[in-house]
């Protein structure tokens, strides 16, 4: 058989809408049950009983967590716009035409290959480096800050939920976690 321009501009009468043609027409659309899935999902997202959010931080280790997140957001946010647009550039531009003969096959272009290997990595390196300095000044946690010493935290959970309770005694940092089937103490 031989490959002619108008079989890929014609595709229903070659290839996989030759074979779907044969399928019964009431079948369900498939994106129908991911979308029934999703939806509480989506739903539980936009309750106002439980304000937390990642944009809106309150303390200080949350702001360094918010400093890191919008140069990162920005990056991934300028890469997938020029990605984006490079694609629709290249799908309008050199989109086939009625007569246009088969292109040329050809292998790569190395210089091009190698260029788009080394700025994702570029980019990756410079987000790697800002997120361990941030996660490196949120492992040193400060002894003693404007709002006083550490608190202690007592945590005492079970199966059904649990609670936090703040003791007043002046003990060193501790945490304790309770569960009905094993209980442990560790020390700071």
């Amino acid at each position: 058989m031989q490959v002619t321009t108008s079989m890929f501009l014609h595709p229903r009468r070659f290839g996989r809408h030759a074979r779907d043609a044969k399928r019964p027409t009431h079948a369900r659309p498939i994106w129908l049950l991911p979308a029934a899935a999703a939806l509480p999902v989506l739903l539980a997202a936009c309750t106002t009983g439980n304000p937390q959010s990642t944009l809106d931080p309150k303390g200080p280790y949350a702001q360094q967590v918010f400093n890191l997140f919008w140069p990162v957001m920005l990056a991934a946010l300028v890469v997938f716009v020029a990605v984006e647009a490079l694609i629709v550039y290249s799908v309008w531009r050199f989109r086939g035409r009625e007569g246009d003969p088969l292109p040329a096959q050809i292998h790569g272009n190395t210089t091009l290959e190698i260029t788009w290997t080394i700025i994702p990595a570029i980019i990756l390196i410079v987000i790697l480096l800002f997120t361990f300095s941030t996660q490196a000044t949120l492992a040193n946690p400060p002894a003693a800050g404007a709002n006083g010493p550490p608190i202690n935290v007592l945590v005492n959970a079970t199966s059904g939920g649990g609670s936090f309770n703040t003791p007043t005694s002046a003990s060193p940092p501790r945490t304790n976690c309770t569960s009905r089937s094993v209980s442990r103490s560790t020390s700071s």
